[in-house]
């Protein structure tokens, strides 16, 4: 784990675009218990067009297939470091299902189902929620995934935001044009693209007036699915990427509609049995940490950013509520509850069955939101 730590680290100093995803992608393989391989930054391109993703259907790579513990087959993709269960083993590691069972599974959801059956199914939930319910309108919803997925060098979520957007009527000129000149789509729509990109690529450069304009425009419940929509796009590339993930046999698949059973309240969500770690770090080991930041001078730091965000008008109107709430919490269930709902769910099913050593997913933590500059 540590050595793959270290190349994503290099990855990110070789190309410090690629930073923010590289360390994303290291929290992916911490939360999942797996190794992964190097990150990798190049692009598809179009025949004929530098620098921009390709959309046409490419065939699958070649499949092996194994027996799976247990019984049943698992797929084991080339370059991947990890055995994928077909759908129908998936689907019996996975909770009851009242609706869907037994349809073909996305390839990360077969990845997971195993060591993250009951985060697997509520991530199944929210992805149909933002690909078919979301509130934004079906082409730009589809066009947000897609430049999200082009920032993040995700090839399969490309191919899979442009399935989505032809089945939502746009033609292939209009799906090929968003690796290129936005300047012939409306300027509300060339905004939330852009907005869209820059939230993928570094969050902080956004603006108040970038902001502004587009409330003015969509109105913030619309900007806050826009974030969210976007946040679990790029969530979702990063696990694809991390784990080398490849393409189904006549893939992406289309959104799939599954419900699952609610666990009764109280009932256990445990993980699986995994290795534990060779050591913990002492609580004097922790505080070390934060010692030697405090004696470069970045806690200061940290605390008058801190003290200057306070003083900061939010971008989004906030409900009269208790002043102790979570802010980024607040505004998601008033403008979105059903999205925050559902986000909250895979929050809660992960929190279970990860039953991660506190401590240690306190110090990633740190490090990533040092990295991504975010002072939360």
């Amino acid at each position: 784990m540590f050595a793959t730590a270290r190349t994503l680290l290099r990855g990110s100093e070789k190309y410090p675009r690629c930073r923010p995803l590289c360390m994303a992608s290291l929290a992916c393989l911490i939360f999942l218990g797996l190794d992964a391989p190097p990150p990798s930054a190049p692009r598809m391109t179009f025949a004929g067009t530098s620098g921009s993703s390709s959309l046409a259907p490419v065939s699958p790579p070649a499949k092996v297939f194994a027996p799976a513990r247990g019984g049943g087959v698992a797929e084991v993709m080339p370059s991947s470091r990890l055995s994928i269960l077909d759908s129908a083993e998936a689907w019996k590691h996975l909770p009851t299902a009242r609706i869907g069972f037994g349809s073909p599974l996305p390839v990360w959801a077969r990845a997971l189902a195993k060591t993250l059956p009951h985060t697997t199914a509520a991530m199944l939930e929210l992805d149909y929620l933002h690909r078919t319910k979301s509130p934004l309108d079906a082409q730009l919803r589809g066009r947000l995934r897609w430049v999200a997925a082009h920032e993040n060098h995700c090839r399969y979520s490309e191919v899979s935001a442009a399935n989505d957007l032809r089945r939502a009527g746009l033609d292939e000129a209009a799906i090929r044009q968003l690796a290129g000149d936005l300047t012939e789509l409306t300027p509300e729509t060339r905004a939330a693209l852009r907005f869209g990109q820059k939230l993928s690529r570094d969050g902080g450069s956004i603006t108040d007036d970038e902001v502004a304009q587009l409330i003015s425009w969509f109105g913030e419940g619309q900007v806050v699915a826009m974030t969210m929509l976007v946040a679990h796009a790029s969530f979702l590339d990063r696990i694809l990427l991390a784990l080398e993930l490849h393409r189904e046999e006549g893939g992406p698949l289309p959104p799939l509609e599954a419900r699952f059973t609610r666990l009764p309240l109280g009932a256990s969500r445990a993980a699986p049995p995994r290795r534990e770690p060779i050591s913990r770090p002492t609580v004097q080991q922790i505080e070390s940490v934060f010692e030697r930041c405090d004696s470069r001078g970045q806690g200061k730091r940290l605390e008058e950013k801190l003290a200057g965000q306070r003083m900061r008008r939010c971008r989004i109107a906030l409900p009269e509520v208790d002043r102790a709430a979570v802010n980024w919490g607040l505004v998601c269930r008033t403008y979105q509850p059903e999205l925050a709902d559902a986000w909250a769910t895979c929050a809660r099913a992960f929190s279970d069955e990860a039953n991660q050593d506190p401590l240690f997913e306190h110090r990633i933590f740190w490090v990533i939101t040092h990295d991504l500059g975010c002072f939360y």
